[in-house]
């Protein structure tokens, strides 16, 4: 049995290894964080003293973990404390990969596909050695599971930004695909996530056309169109959310996600 998870990389992380890799950030940058979970759950979090306060996992697990359905604003409130606490260098997104894959195959998960979204200002040159070390990660996360017995394929679709550079970064990848036998190995899509509200999807089926024709003419480095659509619809109602679903399908996405929420 295969099973294809919808799962953000980051978003995989235990609630142990977040906490260790925040208590050695030097610099964690709360800015992301605070004002986001102020908004959401009306709250002020205080960064002097965050980790006396959340140091002990049975604590820092309340801010981390879900227990309620909640809207969209709450979910990210919660991811940007990952995005706060990390340091996202290479070296800690390849430990990062590998552990989750590993993990993974210990739930005796045997195929998944994680999503990864780097800056969107993000240099060609730290881009790309990010991207190889993630599908590094995968790899080694493959064969730790093979020490324990186990069989895992790990995949990677990476997110681009709605509104900046996702032509750009698509080339940047097409190319080293061509390149690099790892990259060509390992992406296998192309995903576009976070924030909704203000980006039609129709807004994107020029671009949408453009990699189903290179899909189509370079069969061996074709990536899957994945969306996310009707997750957050603060703006609209639950009909238009509908209807933008259906323009997501119409336009040549090949797998959506939530819709609806």
């Amino acid at each position: 049995m295969y099973c294809d998870l919808h799962n953000h990389l980051y978003g995989c992380l235990p609630a142990e290894t977040l906490l260790r890799i925040g208590k050695s950030n030097p610099k964690p940058r709360w800015e992301i964080y605070l004002d986001s979970y102020e908004k959401a759950y009306g709250l002020k979090i205080r960064p002097q003293s965050f980790f006396e306060e959340y140091g002990r996992l049975e604590h820092f697990k309340s801010l981390y973990h879900f227990k309620e359905k909640s809207p969209f604003l709450h979910f990210q409130a919660k991811f940007n404390l990952i995005i706060a606490l990390v340091q996202f260098h290479e070296n800690e997104i390849r430990e990062v990969t590998q552990d989750v894959v590993a993990s993974h195959s210990l739930e005796d998960v045997s195929y998944a596909e994680y999503r990864l979204m780097f800056d969107k200002n993000e240099s060609k040159e730290i881009f790309f050695s990010k991207l190889m070390a993630t599908c590094e990660g995968l790899i080694r996360g493959e064969e730790q599971a093979k020490i324990h017995g186990k069989k895992i394929t790990a995949k990677l679709a990476m997110s681009l930004h709605r509104d900046l550079n996702f032509e750009k970064h698509y080339d940047w990848m097409k190319n080293w695909m061509e390149k690099e036998s790892i990259v060509k190995d390992k992406l296998v899509g192309i995903d576009f996530c976070h924030i909704e509200e203000g980006f039609r999807p129709r807004n994107k089926e020029i671009f949408f056309k453009q990699v189903l024709a290179d899909n189509k003419a370079e069969p061996n480095t074709a990536l899957s169109i994945l969306y996310h659509v009707g997750e957050s619809f603060r703006d609209k109602t639950p009909f238009s959310a509908v209807r933008w679903v259906i323009e997501s399908a119409n336009i040549g996405a090949h797998r959506l996600g939530h819709a609806l929420a």
